[in-house]
């Protein structure tokens, strides 16, 4: 190769370089290419002969190694996410107190505080409150919801609620037209890191296009996520917080690269970072369970994690855009030709992760069988005498678990389903600012109340079908019911028409349900008497569970379908003459 060759390839990638990507033209990605593998050979030859290279062409030199620019991108991606969140977090910071400076923006948040503390205090003047106590008709709460006047007659307390509710969403719109919105700076260095990455991440797949393209970026985000699954040694959330935080400060810096407020940039960044976890939870959990047990095989290992990866890659690229839509991002754009790659990309991520999970198991199961007394892969690490300490200690803590789930549990509730349209459900009300989880018998209440006053079409899980329910309709059907493990969910419907139909003696032996009946579901669940009744239709279980309290029993009947839980969906309240009488009898003719 001559000088002169050298030379000519040297002045056409420092004129690309000296441009983004995506304004190349085909001739010059192609271009890009040929100069790249000239120059990638030159410098390689003056190193091997011992001659001085010049750290420019060996700058030049590195950019068209695709291997190693990809190691580097994946490698300054990583160190870059916390950086990138932190110098938005300070930005925002350094924004309000800027904000702050102007007296008339301090006055307006004074006034948003007094009006959210009075808004508060009298929540019980709403007019949603007037509507559901028999104050304003169907037609007249219909037409307020259309107009935002409330009819006449209406008491000076609901008026005045409702104009001080008014004036909060006014006052709040004008201190964000007030407030200082300075973007980060592109010279920041977690986004100089960042946007570093992404540049290298091109020059890793400079020159191809179509499905070597795709192929290219698939590989590089298989080698990303299967760097972060050695740490669930150490902690199994620790791979999905690495992931989380990743994803959260790309789209962050995606947002502050386009101008956004950091306060926007940032809050949509931790949805996309949630959706990542939320996402990847069962992929990583599917993986890692391959890595220490070895999975059901080599290719039932590929082919399960392909369809779990598959659903999950789809499932993020919509909510992800969800989020852009809901957000009015201008540049929100999605087709299904988006979500069939996606998913596409995630069978292909998933059948090479499945492959690197069985390799690595039985390297570890290799490596124990000549060192015997290291920990195991296969999750029989602690032992003594042949007993696994560990898992005593988890039955212990079973059976003293609460009836109602916690936050822990949110993440794993989320991504449970057969359907993606219930997964993505679950996903759309957390965005939107309501958990789909309840935690508490007082969250019990308030999602009955909320039901009571018009909220339709909402479910929400409050626990989990503990060992002894499963265990009593496992035994009870031959094996044929196996409700282990699934959500215990209350929909809103269902309360309005339980209530609805029950709360007034129909029949002899009725008695009337009440809302604090309905509050205390979950442990009449939990610490059911009877099951009553079993049927097993051709889509669905239905049971019935029965309580027996002082002077009467509750009759709880459950259906069990695809969502993969179980739903209450009727309860009544009867005597226990009548409970005894006619429902015990039928739970002996089972």
């Amino acid at each position: 190769m001559t000088d002169a060759e050298a030379d000519a390839a040297r002045a056409v990638l420092i004129d690309l370089y000296s441009r983004p990507y995506e304004v190349w033209t085909q001739n010059e990605r192609a271009e890009q290419q040929r100069a790249s593998g000239v120059f990638h050979t030159y410098v390689k030859n003056q190193q091997a002969l011992g001659q001085r290279v010049d750290p420019l062409d060996t700058q030049l030199a590195d950019m068209s190694g695709r291997f190693g620019n990809a190691a580097r991108s994946i490698y300054n991606e990583t160190v870059a996410a916390l950086p990138v969140l932190v110098e938005t977090a300070q930005q925002q910071a350094d924004n309000t107190a800027q904000s702050r400076k102007n007296p008339a923006y301090g006055t307006l948040e004074n006034e948003i505080a007094a009006l959210n503390d009075y808004l508060r205090a009298a929540a019980a003047n709403s007019p949603e409150d007037y509507y559901v106590n028999g104050g304003m008709t169907g037609e007249q709460w219909k037409r307020y919801q259309q107009t935002g006047a409330l009819p006449t007659g209406i008491p000076l307390t609901v008026r005045e609620y409702d104009t001080k509710r008014k004036r909060l969403q006014e006052a709040e719109a004008q201190r964000r037209e007030m407030a200082v919105t300075t973007p980060v700076s592109p010279e920041a260095w977690g986004a100089r890191k960042m946007n570093l990455a992404a540049q290298q991440r091109e020059n890793a797949l400079m020159g191809l296009s179509g499905a070597e393209r795709f192929l290219g970026g698939t590989a590089i985000g298989l080698a990303d996520n299967t760097l972060a699954l050695p740490l669930a040694a150490v902690n199994p959330a620790l791979p999905l917080a690495a992931m989380g935080t990743k994803a959260a400060a790309q789209k962050t810096n995606e947002l502050n690269g386009r101008g956004f407020a950091p306060g926007e940039a940032a809050l949509r960044g931790m949805l996309a970072g949630g959706t990542e976890v939320l996402t990847e939870k069962m992929p990583v959990e599917t993986m890692w369970n391959i890595v220490k047990t070895g999975g059901k095989g080599y290719i039932k290992n590929i082919l399960t994690q392909m369809g779990v990866e598959a659903t999950e890659e789809a499932a993020s690229t919509v909510l992800n855009h969800a989020a852009d839509v809901m957000a009015n991002d201008p540049e929100a754009k999605l087709s299904w030709q988006d979500v069939a790659l996606s998913a596409f990309g995630g069978m292909l991520s998933a059948a090479g992760g499945a492959a690197i999970g069985t390799a690595l198991h039985h390297g570890a199961h290799k490596v124990n069988e000549l060192l015997p007394g290291l920990s195991r892969a296969d999750g029989t690490a602690g032992t003594h005498n042949g007993v696994n300490k560990n898992k005593d200690v988890k039955e212990r803590a079973d059976n003293k678990k609460s009836i109602y789930l916690n936050e822990a549990d949110l993440g794993e509730y989320i991504i449970t389903g057969k359907r993606m349209s219930t997964r993505d459900a679950k996903l759309k009300m957390l965005l939107e600012g309501d958990s789909p989880i309840i935690t508490s018998e007082k969250d019990v209440k308030n999602f009955i109340l909320r039901a009571i006053k018009g909220e339709r079409g909402t479910i929400k899980a409050f626990g989990k079908v503990g060992d002894r329910l499963a265990t009593v309709l496992r035994n009870a059907t031959g094996g044929k019911i196996n409700i282990d493990d699934h959500y215990l969910e209350i929909s809103s419907d269902d309360i309005v028409h339980s209530y609805i139909e029950h709360s007034t003696p129909k029949q002899n032996g009725d008695m009337a349900l009440s809302l604090s009946d309905f509050a205390k579901l979950p442990e009449y669940i939990a610490n059911f008497d009877d099951v009553l009744q079993i049927r097993i239709g051709k889509n669905a279980v239905v049971f019935q569970l029965g309580k027996k309290i002082n002077g009467y029993s509750i009759v709880t009947e459950i259906v069990s379908n695809e969502r993969r839980s179980v739903r209450v969906k009727n309860v009544w309240r009867v005597s226990t003459e009548k409970y005894e009488k006619i429902y015990k009898k039928r739970q002996s003719r089972r």
